[in-house]
């Protein structure tokens, strides 16, 4: 297991921090052990606490109460920090984590945080420039979630009716169905010019997008195409 101040010296956040401060959070962080399967941060609760993770893989997701569906943000390993962000602007959390395997952790109380940034102007300044950071990459996407090919099941019914080809020039492809709402996961959600487009090829339908980034829908798009080839040698060996 990495030690507390390792893992803060690690940590964007926190190596910016004066020496005496990330000393004194190391010796503030407690060990937990989450087991597999847990969700140790629920959307919409409390930033009580951030995580930084020693051991173990933890799944960053939301879920969209409109689509109903569940959205893998990201996945997070060794070194990784999570719920730092909920912490510094005090508002809920806008995510929710879960152990994807036994998780070891260290935890850091929102308390503790905000009383030595309250205490040393130093580290508040610091905090405060990688804080704008973030805000700035969080604007890019917002407006809407963000969909991950970790775990999806690929159906491949949901291609039918779709000329590949046509979906490859917006670089979209279908992810749910509910009746005659039809969504799309695609690497700019918000553009006219994909909106217009999926409408043209999705008549009858209503279409809405999600985002996925550039490199997981690489991953989504071979996933779709191995599935279809291998229907096809299927179909052809009967």
């Amino acid at each position: 297991m990495s030690s507390r101040l390792e893992i803060i010296e690690s940590s964007e956040l926190f190596s910016g921090l004066p020496p005496m401060v990330r000393e004194i959070i190391s010796e503030k962080l407690k060990d937990v052990n989450i087991p597999k399967g847990q969700i140790f941060i629920k959307q919409g609760g409390p930033a009580d606490a951030c995580y930084f993770i020693s051991e173990g893989t933890v799944s960053v997701f939301t879920y969209d109460d409109e689509l109903k569906m569940e959205f893998e943000l990201n996945r997070l390993s060794r070194g990784a920090i999570l719920g730092e962000l909920a912490i510094l602007i005090q508002q809920p959390r806008t995510a929710s984590a879960k152990a994807i395997t036994l998780v070891r952790a260290f935890r850091l109380s929102s308390k503790v945080l905000n009383r030595l940034l309250r205490c040393n102007s130093k580290a508040a300044s610091a905090m405060i420039k990688i804080l704008a950071n973030r805000i700035i990459e969080i604007d890019k996407i917002r407006g809407t979630p963000l969909y991950s090919p970790f775990e999806s099941h690929v159906d491949i019914e949901l291609l039918k009716g779709f000329p590949l080809r046509a979906l490859e020039q917006v670089r979209a492809l279908p992810v749910a169905r509910d009746g005659n709402v039809i969504t799309f996961a695609t690497v700019e959600p918000n553009s006219p010019k994909t909106k217009k487009h999926l409408s043209l090829i999705s008549p009858g339908l209503e279409v809405r997008t999600v985002g996925i980034r550039s490199e997981d829908f690489e991953a989504l798009r071979k996933k779709w195409l191995s599935v279809i080839k291998k229907r096809e040698r299927d179909a052809a060996a009967k």
